[in-house]
């Protein structure tokens, strides 16, 4: 099988904070909803100076749900989206997510692929906040999609198409995407072939993807099952590389 890629030239950093804002929640009657609920009470006032235990319980109280981890939340009166709160006050993992997600999106376009989604995400800030970007200011809104489980998103995997699988890896490697773990790249539920990247948060501490990239592959049928970037590198060795200049650069 032959796939057309094209090498994408790198983008703008991931604290390109002007690049950030442009994503942020327009106004409309979403961000009207996001208001409404996120100025009861005090939750996100002293948020960072409680403890991990209580900042749970009072976002519990104010009818937050936690989902996969105490930083990831829905709430029943947006349920088209999911809310990722900062664990901390000024790490840049949280509002990152928004580079890294339009990192990936942008590449599945340049490259005509069919088979990768991305949620949609954007920042949203807390009202009676200030403008700085940080996790106490910000938090990230993110389209809920119908993802399957994991025992049925593993055998989806497994009985991916070719070409999902190739541009699957694709992603991988041109987005340099680390987080390569089997609940942050999920198939859809409902729409077989296509498959997620849920979780965007950008790692700066992991040096290279060999280090978490058989935590997909594990997943996916000989010969796909590769373990490190030159296992990549040969399975990928009869695909047309064109050179590709991003205008984002």
């Amino acid at each position: 099988m032959v796939v057309l890629v094209k090498i994408i030239a790198a983008t703008p950093p991931l604290e390109d904070e002007a690049f950030i804002r442009m994503h942020s929640l327009p106004k409309g009657e979403l961000k009207d909803r996001l208001d409404i609920i996120f100025s009861r009470g005090d939750v996100f006032q002293t948020f960072f100076s409680m403890p991990r235990k209580e900042r749970f319980n009072k976002l519990e109280h104010a009818g937050f749900q936690a989902l996969k981890s105490t930083n990831v939340f829905s709430h029943p009166e947006i349920p088209e989206y999911v809310i990722k709160i900062g664990r901390r006050k000024k790490d840049p993992f949280n509002i990152g997510r928004i580079r890294v997600a339009h990192r990936i999106s942008d590449c599945v376009k340049k490259q005509g692929f069919t088979h990768i989604i991305v949620p949609e995400k954007y920042v949203y800030q807390i009202p009676g906040k200030d403008e700085a970007l940080n996790n106490q200011n910000y938090v990230v809104l993110a389209q809920k999609l119908p993802l399957l489980k994991k025992s049925s998103n593993r055998k989806m995997l497994k009985s991916l198409s070719e070409e999902a699988i190739f541009e699957l890896l694709w992603v991988i490697k041109l987005c340099e995407y680390y987080d390569c773990y089997e609940h942050n790249i999920v198939c859809i539920e409902g729409e077989p072939d296509k498959v997620a990247f849920i979780d965007t948060e950008p790692y700066f501490r992991v040096k290279n993807i060999e280090a978490r990239l058989p935590r997909i592959t594990q997943y996916l049928p000989e010969p796909y099952n590769c373990r490190t970037l030159k296992d990549l590198d040969i399975l990928f060795s009869s695909t047309i590389i064109d050179d590709f200049e991003s205008k984002e650069a």
